[in-house]
């Protein structure tokens, strides 16, 4: 049964960030990127798979099918997801991460600057507090380097 040793929310998923810093930092043998469209398109799942590290494998899983998917790989596995939706859908369905980290989150209509590269609306703040309601420490964070901002203090700014 694989381990979930991080998991993050950024619209890019795999790119330079992620393969440089992010997964130095929390080191997996699998990534796992949790999208159901990205799941369903061959062509762009291969550009995924080949931006990632050499010895790092890439599934690409659907949200119904993640939570068996993800408890039958070995080893530790890095999750991705490409928005606030996704991740509040898969904790809800029982994937086990014990913290999730806000990254990259375009500004798309009315959403907020809530850290660099960290735009989120009223929704995506009740979504993560609902995340955050199943024991998941839930932060925004775009490098590591980058001081994390707590979900409390995230939900003071939009109160």
């Amino acid at each position: 049964m694989g381990k979930v040793v991080f998991s993050r929310i950024d619209f890019r998923l795999i790119h330079g960030q992620v393969v440089t810093k992010w997964i130095k930092q929390y080191p997996a043998n699998t990534i796992a990127i949790i999208n159901d469209t990205l799941a369903e398109n061959d062509f762009l799942a291969e550009i995924y798979e080949m931006a990632a590290p050499s010895d790092v494998e890439v599934v690409i899983l659907k949200e119904d099918e993640a939570k068996a998917k993800l408890d039958a790989i070995k080893g530790d596995v890095f999750v991705l997801f490409k928005d606030v939706a996704t991740a509040a859908a898969a904790a809800d369905a029982g994937v086990a991460f014990e913290k999730l980290v806000v990254g990259g989150v375009p500004k798309v209509d009315d959403k907020k600057m809530v850290t660099k590269a960290v735009y989120l609306d009223a929704t995506d703040v009740e979504q993560l507090k609902a995340i955050a309601a199943h024991g998941i420490e839930v932060t925004c964070q775009a490098i590591p380097e980058d001081k994390p901002l707590k979900l409390a203090d995230l939900v003071k700014e939009f109160s």
